[in-house]
């Protein structure tokens, strides 16, 4: 997966503590899910981009991580919103380095940054 330069990848969590399903994971206040399914793993932004709704308390539909408050479904294989091209939960890259699932530092960074331009009072259902 392109360089793998320890200081561009940010360690997230223990392979061997992800179960089936929706797997919260929260780095520096920040939210992320990470889907397994079988052998697979993906790793979304923890926020659905409607009202900003934590898709850890989402639903795994077949291929589709679905928001639970208003049933946005995004494709498990790119993150992008059914229905309407080119929109896309943010997905992130990335390996697994001695069981720990780690991303790129620079993706983390810009949701990070997202996420402070959020509004907590937004969304009444939104915990960090």
């Amino acid at each position: 997966m392109g360089n793998t330069n320890r200081s561009d990848w940010l360690p997230i969590a223990d392979v061997a503590s992800l179960s089936e399903g929706i797997n919260p994971v929260s780095f520096e206040n920040v939210e992320l899910v990470i889907v397994k399914k079988g052998e697979t793993l993906s790793v979304f932004a923890g926020r659905c981009l409607h009202q900003e709704a934590p898709m850890a308390q989402g639903i795994l539909e077949e291929n589709h991580l679905v928001c639970a408050k208003h049933l946005w479904r995004y494709c498990l294989d790119t993150g992008e919103l059914e229905g309407e091209p080119g929109i896309f939960l943010q997905k992130f890259e990335y390996h697994l380095q001695e069981q720990e699932v780690q991303i790129r530092v620079d993706e983390f960074n810009q949701l990070k940054e997202l996420y402070l331009s959020y509004d907590e009072d937004d969304d009444e259902d939104y915990r960090p």
